[in-house]
């Protein structure tokens, strides 16, 4: 049994691999697939139903700048593929095939497992030395990070304001206007709005395609194929009927944690 921490792989490496965060890397290949299922097999899934499992806590140890540190990843089984997200770096999806692959891939998920087994013997402690504040997530005070929340004086005055440039301001607040519908045109135009607002300088130059395939879950159940994305009609066809189950096409920021942000659009089901 392993008794020290001996990374194989460099992480500027292992980002050089990883460097297309737009699209997950697939990799075919079964004798890397097995290894994953190894690795999964040896701890229960975090959450699990008819379509996938996740397991949030696995550990890549690595080398950087001179030292040892231990990069945090993650595994979903969706449906028969395996997909890995490696903290702020990127992702693969693992099927089973006999197609050549660099040896980095198998080497991620061989010290993976290495490290597991080193965890088990001598303790989740070990961790705490390793994982560096980067690459880290956890939960923090929102007063630690977040503007300072509005006074209700403040407040006041803005609705106020609103009510003096706007006749009858306050009445249209009251309204509750929502749209009948929309189209995916419509739909990515708002989530980059969001985008936008969230992300700042790492949504520039992305255009409305691109800032969705970054920063969403990725299993978008065929939402991305609606071949007219300006009919209301097809978006509505495809969510009622065509939608697959088990994926997250309104997961517009995937999490690490069991739930990212979700947009939904208006539609008969949620009364929007």
């Amino acid at each position: 049994m392993e008794t020290k921490i001996n990374p194989r792989i460099n992480f500027y490496q292992l980002k050089y691999y990883l460097k297309d965060s737009l699209n997950p890397c697939l990799i075919k290949n079964t004798q890397i697939y097995s290894l994953v299922k190894e690795l999964t097999s040896r701890f229960c899934p975090s959450y699990k139903d008819r379509v996938e499992k996740r397991w949030e806590d696995f550990y890549l140890p690595l080398k950087r700048s001179g030292k040892k540190i231990a990069l945090p990843f993650k595994i979903i089984k969706y449906k028969r593929d395996y997909f890995c997200y490696f903290f702020r770096l990127g992702s693969l999806r693992i099927s089973k095939g006999e197609k050549d692959t660099e040896e980095i891939y198998k080497k991620i998920f061989q010290d993976a497992l290495r490290f597991a087994r080193l965890i088990e013997k001598k303790g989740a402690e070990i961790l705490e030395k390793i994982v560096p504040y980067d690459l880290r997530t956890g939960r923090i005070k929102g007063k630690y990070i977040f503007d300072k929340v509005l006074s209700l004086k403040e407040k006041e005055k803005i609705e106020k304001d609103y009510s003096e440039i706007h006749s009858g301001g306050k009445a249209l607040l009251k309204k509750n206007i929502k749209l009948k519908g929309c189209c995916l045109n419509e739909y990515l135009e708002v989530a980059s709005i969001c985008y936008k607002a969230a992300y700042g300088k790492e949504a520039d130059g992305l255009n409305l395609l691109q800032m969705y395939k970054k920063f969403a879950d990725g299993r978008d159940g065929g939402m991305l194929s609606i071949k007219n994305w300006a009919s209301k009609k097809e978006f509505l066809n495809w969510y009622k009927n065509r939608r697959k189950i088990g994926s997250h096409p309104f997961e517009i920021v995937f999490s690490w944690h069991r739930h990212g942000i979700y947009l939904y659009p208006p539609s008969s089901y949620n009364k929007g």
